[in-house]
């Protein structure tokens, strides 16, 4: 009968024990279960901070690039705008030289226009290369200029005056062709 005393306190303990067990099991589980959710976490977190890192990269290489094709584009329209007036002048500089007894003047005036005319092709090149739609309209007005040049070189005293409004016309088309190239419709 002994045994049964003793079987009493220690079913007693041994349940007690049994539910501190289970309890601190349980806690011990959750613990577990959260420790490897916030590892989980830190690593998507991590992951995340790459990603967006890379793209933001990515962004501003294009951006850098778009700016970069942006800045070309100007510089490049702004040498054959420049070179087209080059052109122009060297032209009204051939006709007055024509009006001239001089044949001094007749040669400074004929360098002047290959010079004029070497930096309108160089100029043209570029801008063809970087603007797609500026190129035919810098083109047909340079061919216009050059027309009228050589009228005026062969001795066609009214070519310059004639040719004018076309001219204008031409350098118009120019312009907005640029305006647009450039996102100014």
């Amino acid at each position: 009968m002994e045994i049964y005393y003793w079987a009493a306190p220690l079913l007693l303990v041994g349940s007690w024990a049994a539910s501190f067990l289970g309890s601190y099991l349980k806690q011990k589980g959750e613990n577990l279960a959260t420790r490897e959710d916030l590892d989980d976490l830190v690593k998507q977190t991590a992951a995340l901070t790459e990603t967006t890192k890379r793209i933001e990269a990515e962004i501003s290489e294009a951006t850098w690039g778009r700016q970069k094709r942006s800045e070309m584009k100007i510089d490049a329209l702004v040498q054959a705008l420049s070179a087209l007036s080059q052109l122009e002048d060297a032209l009204l500089d051939l006709d007055s030289a024509s009006s001239i007894d001089s044949s001094f003047e007749r040669s400074r005036s004929a360098s002047e226009w290959s010079v004029a005319s070497s930096r309108f092709d160089t100029a043209v090149v570029m801008a063809r290369i970087v603007c797609k739609d500026v190129g035919p309209a810098i083109l047909q007005a340079g061919q216009q200029i050059r027309e009228t040049a050589n009228k005026t070189v062969r001795g066609e005293t009214t070519a310059f005056r004639q040719s004018l409004q076309n001219r204008m016309d031409e350098q118009h088309k120019v312009l907005n062709a640029v305006r647009e190239e450039l996102g100014f419709e």
